[in-house]
C-alpha cells in the first residue's frame, strides 16, 4: 500500500502515562515522518498546503482497507489528551495531526522545533472545499445541531461552485440511531468526511467506524459547521493575525471560558518541562563526573548557558504570552 511521501503514513508508538512536552522529532518518534511531539501527542510539522497535497493523496489513492484519520487538535484538546491515555492513543494513530492552535506553534518555537505554521481545522475545510470543487470529490458532513451540517454544506457549495455535498446529518443522534446514520454515510460513498461533534466524542467516533466506512479520509473538525453555516462569525483577521482568536471567540462565547483556562496551564508546563530538560542532563553530569572540579565546571557551564538561552527565549515569549 502506497504512503504519503515522506510524511504521515503509518501509526505512533504509545506514550508514558503524564509525558513531557519533550520535542521528538523525525525517526524518534515514527519512521517516514517529521512532528513534534507534546505531551504524548504527535504534531506533524505540515503546512496548510502540504496537509492538502496528503489528503488529495490518500483520496487518489482510495479507501485501503480502513480510512484515513485526519484530526486537527488545538492547545486544550492537548491538554485534554495529556490526561485522557484513550484520546491521546487515537492522537497517536492518527495518519495526520495539525496544529489548529497558535499555542501549539508558540510551543514548538519555546521547544526549538518550529512547526511551519498553525493549521486550523476551518481553514483546512476551506481551502480543500476550493480544490474539491476542481477535482470533482465527494463530501459529507456530520455534525452539529440539527440543520447546522445542512447550512455549512450550501454555503460551502455557494462558495465554491461545483462542489459535490453528497450529504449531511446532525451530531445529536443516540446510539440507537447511529447504525441508520452510519448506513446512510455508506449509501453516500463520500470521498471526505468531515465530522464536527467536538473532542473527544468525533475522535472516538471515527475510530470506531474507519474500517466500516469505505470512506478515503474522515477528518475531525470541532466546531468548524457553526462557524461555516453562519451561525457563529469568526474572529477578525486581525485578531487571527496576532494569535488571538481564541479570546475572541471566549469574549463572544463566555461558556467558553472554562475551557480557555487550560491556555495559561498549557504554557506553564510547557515552561515547566523545557527547564525540567535542561535540568536533568546537568544533574547527570555532576552525578557522573569523575572529580569535583569537573563537576563543578560542567555544572557552571551547562547552568550559565541555560540562563543566557532562557532569558532570550523569556523576552522573545513575553511578546507573545497571549498569542496562544
Amino acid at each position: 500500500m502506497t504512503t504519503c511521501t515522506e510524511m504521515y503514513a503509518g501509526e505512533r508508538e504509545g506514550a508514558a502515562a503524564w509525558p513531557l512536552a519533550i520535542p521528538k522529532l523525525k525517526s524518534e518518534t515514527r519512521d517516514g515522518t517529521d512532528c513534534v511531539e507534546l505531551f504524548g501527542v504527535p504534531i506533524d510539522r505540515v503546512s496548510l498546503s502540504g496537509a492538502l497535497t496528503c489528503i488529495e493523496h490518500w483520496i487518489d489513492e482510495g479507501p485501503c482497507g480502513r480510512s484515513r484519520l485526519v484530526v486537527t487538535p488545538d492547545t486544550t484538546a492537548i491538554m485534554r489528551a495529556r490526561r485522557d491515555p484513550e484520546l491521546r492513543a487515537i492522537y497517536q494513530r492518527a495518519d495526520l495531526v495539525t496544529a489548529d492552535g497558535a499555542g501549539i506553534v508558540w510551543a514548538s518555537r519555546w521547544l526549538d522545533a518550529l512547526l511551519p505554521e498553525r493549521v486550523a481545522g476551518i481553514d483546512l475545510i476551506e481551502a480543500y472545499c476550493e480544490r474539491a470543487a476542481e477535482r470533482g470529490d465527494q463530501l459529507f458532513l456530520l455534525g452539529a445541531a440539527p440543520g447546522v451540517a445542512d447550512a455549512a454544506a450550501q454555503r460551502l457549495q455557494r462558495r465554491f461552485p461545483g462542489l459535490n455535498m453528497v450529504g449531511t446529518h446532525h451530531g445529536y443522534f443516540s446510539s440507537s440511531e447511529e447504525p441508520a446514520v452510519v448506513s446512510a454515510i455508506a449509501r453516500a460513498r463520500p470521498d471526505v468526511l468531515l465530522v464536527g461533534m467536538g473532542v473527544p466524542r468525533q475522535e472516538l467516533w471515527m475510530v470506531r467506524h474507519r474500517s466500516r466506512l469505505r470512506v478515503a479520509v474522515m477528518m475531525g473538525v470541532g466546531g468548524s459547521f457553526d462557524v461555516l453555516s453562519g451561525r457563529l462569525p469568526r474572529a477578525p483577521r486581525c485578531w487571527q493575525g496576532v494569535g488571538l482568536e481564541w479570546l475572541w471567540r471566549a469574549l463572544r462565547q463566555p461558556k467558553r471560558l472554562w475551557r480557555v483556562r487550560l491556555i495559561p496551564l498549557f504554557m506553564l508546563r510547557i515552561l515547566t518541562d523545557r527547564a525540567l530538560s535542561w535540568a536533568r542532563p546537568v544533574y547527570g553530569e555532576f552525578k557522573g563526573s569523575s572529580t569535583s572540579t569537573s563537576s563543578s565546571w560542567a555544572w557552571g557551564t551547562r547552568f550559565q548557558s541555560s540562563r543566557s538561552s532562557l532569558k532570550t527565549k523569556s523576552i522573545r515569549s513575553a511578546r507573545s504570552i497571549f498569542l496562544i
